[in-house]
Order: C-alpha cells, then sequence, then structure tokens
C-alpha cells in the first residue's frame, strides 16, 4: 500500500449503479495508500443516455440486446465518492472529437 501504484478501470463503470463504483472507489482508496498513485477511469456521461443520434440509440440498444446495458452516466467522477480520490484531470472523448463543445 506504500507504493505508488496505477490503478485502471476501462470499460467497467457504466455497468455497475452508481452505489457500487462508490464502493469500488473507497476500498480501492483504502488499499492503495501512496500519495503518487494513480486511479484512471473511463465513464460515460449523463448526456449520452440523451443524445438523439441514431448512432448513439443503436450503441446502447445493441449493447442492451447483448445483456450489458449501460446502467451509469455521470458528469463528474469526484462525485461518485467525495474524498477518496482526487480529481486532477478529465477529458471527454466528445471534446476529443469535436461533438457537443
Amino acid at each position: 500500500s506504500d507504493v505508488p501504484t496505477l490503478i485502471i478501470a476501462e470499460g467497467i463503470s457504466m455497468y455497475f449503479p452508481r452505489e457500487v463504483l462508490a464502493e469500488l472507489f473507497v476500498k480501492l482508496r483504502t488499499i492503495v495508500a501512496a500519495p503518487d498513485s494513480r486511479f484512471w477511469l473511463d465513464h460515460v456521461s449523463t448526456a449520452l443516455f440523451e443524445l438523439d443520434m441514431f448512432e448513439v440509440r443503436s450503441f446502447l440498444s445493441s449493447m442492451a440486446r447483448l445483456g450489458e446495458p449501460f446502467v451509469t452516466g455521470f458528469d463528474d467522477p469526484a462525485t461518485v465518492a467525495p474524498g477518496s480520490w482526487v480529481l486532477s484531470e478529465t477529458t471527454t472523448a466528445a471534446s476529443a472529437v469535436g461533438v457537443l463543445e
């Protein structure tokens, strides 16, 4: 727990309810105590569920048919489990590709 650690949680946050994610964030923080540790997370925002684009609706529908529906979206990861991790940077995919700016 005293060695700087990089935790990558890729492709999971949208599948768990917010309460489960909060528990995960807190548990990870308790086992990773080194100050230089980092937690990288990808997530979808609440705006994704509101987009009226064929591609988005089709993607979400396909995921649901596969038995993997997206259930959680949030705009600020720091609000999931306040006090567990400090947000140092955030970048949206939409801003990276020039959509919804």
